[in-house]
């Protein structure tokens, strides 16, 4: 049984379309414990704006290809010794990033991730019957495309699975996306890592 005061669980952060930018990185900063980085890109782009970064992600295999570097990445560390890569990890996803995730905890083995925070994962409405096999919190949005309450409603549903709502725009989070909401982020960046904190200190991954 591993002591849970002697090791922190790594992290995987899934980013969005605009990729694992200094922002992005800056929001971690707090996290001691190993960072693992995931973007759709295999370089780092400086976009002007959000149509620029979308109009790159679908050119780049949109979703489907994330998935796949997701799934590829997974595979990779669950063949890899336990104790060498610290399994189990904890995973946050932001919007591409979220619903990545949300496909791809529907489909790895126990003990690969031990809970998930999914962040405005609009694409997530096209897969709602998909079960994590880990906790998975959903943090919902405003949304301009599809009911949000009644996917939330939906998924809540599922075991494994909470949804939260907030009043803040898709991509608040992100000072790049013309929803970033400053009092917003900080409110949610406080509530991340104090969740983070817990999953980590929990008796559950004994």
């Amino acid at each position: 049984m591993r002591n849970k005061h002697l090791q922190q669980l790594p992290l995987l952060v899934c980013s969005d379309i605009f990729g694992v930018t200094p922002a992005l990185q800056a929001q971690f900063s707090a996290w001691r414990a190993p960072l693992l980085w995931l973007s759709p890109y295999q370089q780092t782009h400086q976009f002007q704006h959000e149509e620029q970064a979308y109009r790159h992600f679908v050119k780049q295999g949109g979703l489907d290809s994330y998935r796949q570097k997701l799934q590829q990445l997974l595979q990779q560390l669950s063949q890899q010794d336990a104790q060498s890569c610290q399994m189990p990890l904890l995973a946050v996803g932001f919007s591409a990033g979220a619903a990545a995730l949300w496909c791809e905890i529907a489909q790895i083995q126990p003990g690969v991730i031990k809970q998930a925070f999914c962040f405005y994962g609009g694409q997530i409405r096209f897969y709602p019957e998909l079960q994590p096999q880990c906790p998975t919190s959903l943090i919902w949005t405003k949304e301009q495309h599809f009911d949000v309450k009644a996917l939330a409603q939906a998924v809540s549903g599922t075991a494994n699975v909470s949804s939260r709502c907030c009043d803040y725009g898709h991509g608040f989070l992100n000072p790049s996306s013309l929803q970033y909401h400053k009092q917003g982020a900080a409110y949610y960046q406080r509530w991340l890592l104090q969740q983070l904190t817990a999953a980590n200190t929990s008796e559950a991954w004994a």
